[in-house]
């Protein structure tokens, strides 16, 4: 009879004991505290992406005179330290403002800022050229393939 009732109890404490370990886990799985946001690109590869895929929608592959405007565009824009810099090189170029004198802030811009990995705070003006001139520029060498 002791036997019988001390393994019952033994069964009986490590039940309780499972039965807490899950019950604290749910409750943390339940948490309403937000967790911070962990992006998993930085601000200027989410530019670079959005310039990529804007020049990959707009170019045609063979298009010869558009590439040597970009390659242009790189040379020039190498001095630009803002967006707004880097947005007047573009434009400086017939065949890149044929694109769209706003294809950069509306396709380009707009769009990296509303992606669920853009920083939740505001680029200070002291990194604009590393975001928004260097992640336009990366993007550019990129749809060329790596060249400029």
């Amino acid at each position: 009879m002791v036997r019988q009732a001390m393994s019952v109890g033994g069964r009986g404490s490590a039940s309780v004991a499972l039965q807490t370990v899950v019950v604290a886990l749910w409750l943390t799985s339940c948490s309403t505290r937000a967790k911070p946001k962990v992006p998993s690109l930085d601000a200027a590869r989410i530019v670079a992406t959005y310039t990529q895929s804007a020049l990959e929608v707009r170019i045609e592959p063979d298009d010869a005179s558009e590439r040597e405007a970009l390659a242009v565009f790189l040379e020039r824009s190498t001095d630009a330290e803002t967006r707004k810099d880097v947005v007047r090189r573009w434009n400086e170029l017939p065949a890149l403002l044929a694109l769209g004198s706003d294809l950069l802030e509306r396709k380009v811009f707009s769009e990296a800022e509303a992606d669920a990995d853009w920083p939740t705070e505001p680029i200070p003006d002291t990194a604009e050229k590393a975001v928004y001139v260097e992640g336009v520029r990366t993007g550019v060498r990129l749809f060329l393939g790596g060249r400029g």
